[in-house]
């Protein structure tokens, strides 16, 4: 893509621009066009709504349960889906009211979350158990259990649906689960203590993050294959990539910092500092601005 001035942000060395307060200990972060979203791991069950527009905290939602861990917004953004590590339960809010609808009995200790982009299907990886409940999204039911590999994290599903991607951190591998059958399909050995894949807009590649080994996986999604390994610095735990799919942020626990991949030559073209001990990364659908929420500094970096 030609560089101009429309669309110079998207490419040129980003920096933090805010900082914002929020609850105590955030893990995660969902980000639609006008909010975003932290799940706040120490704090009495809640999760912060955040107001794009000013970058401040509009509301906080409480009650959400015990240890909230990841989110997810539904297609449509009128759910939002919370894993409660502790409680065992996803936490169903209705983002009109920001008030929690029901609470869904999952598997042990969950942790990652993610939608099916027809809005019909509900994925729970439940770290304690290995396995990962399908939930039906108009009934609220758990329809399936799949048994995938040890200690399942953060989970993603493909663009097209198809697919959901389930790093299991104690085996240092990743489930690909058939969201057709409801079974895995293809298993890919990657680093070691894998948390994370983000993938790519158009569904071809996938990034896994290595917690312990300091690394980024590339894999070929329709070879299920590990086509290079990225070296970061200090504890890679999340990451996203950017609406054009030309850069990979990826959020570096140990080391106070994103690291900005470029996707066409799998390098780190920059390094950016934001709050202490960093998670979630969520992206605006625009892609002008990155969301980083930092568990130990209980803040979101807005990186612009």
């Amino acid at each position: 893509m030609i560089i101009t001035s429309s669309n110079a942000a998207l490419y040129f060395p980003k920096t933090v621009t805010s900082s914002i307060s929020v609850g105590s200990t955030p893990v995660d972060i969902a980000v639609s066009a006008t909010k975003a979203y932290t799940a706040n791991n120490l704090t009495a069950g809640t999760v912060s709504v955040i107001d794009l527009a000013t970058n401040t905290v509009s509301t906080t939602i409480s009650s959400v349960g015990n240890k909230p861990y990841n989110l997810a917004l539904s297609p449509d953004g009128t759910k939002l889906y919370v894993t409660n590590n502790i409680g065992n339960t996803l936490a169903v809010i209705d983002t009109s009211t920001n008030t929690v609808s029901t609470s869904v009995t999952v598997g042990s200790n969950p942790i990652g979350v993610v939608v099916t982009p027809d809005n019909s299907k509900i994925y729970v990886a439940n770290s304690g158990a290995g396995t990962v409940s399908v939930i039906n999204a108009s009934t609220n039911a758990v329809a399936t259990t799949i048994t995938v590999g040890t200690t399942p994290f953060g989970l993603t599903v493909s663009p097209d649906g198809a697919k959901v991607y389930v790093p299991n951190s104690g085996a240092g591998t990743v489930s690909v689960i058939d969201t057709s059958t409801n079974t895995v399909s293809a298993t890919i050995t990657v680093g070691s203590s894998p948390r994370k894949v983000a993938i790519a807009p158009d569904g071809k590649t996938g990034y896994c993050m290595n917690r312990t080994g300091n690394t980024v996986s590339v894999i070929d999604l329709s070879t299920n294959t590990v086509t290079k390994t990225v070296t970061v610095s200090s504890n890679p735990l999340y990451g996203a990539v950017s609406p054009n799919g030309a850069r990979l942020y990826v959020s570096q626990n140990g080391g106070s910092s994103v690291s900005v991949i470029n996707t066409l030559t799998n390098a780190v073209d920059q390094t950016i500092t934001v709050g202490s001990g960093p998670n979630g990364v969520g992206i605006a659908p625009d892609g002008a601005s990155v969301y980083v929420a930092s568990s130990t500094s209980s803040t979101v970096s807005v990186i612009t």
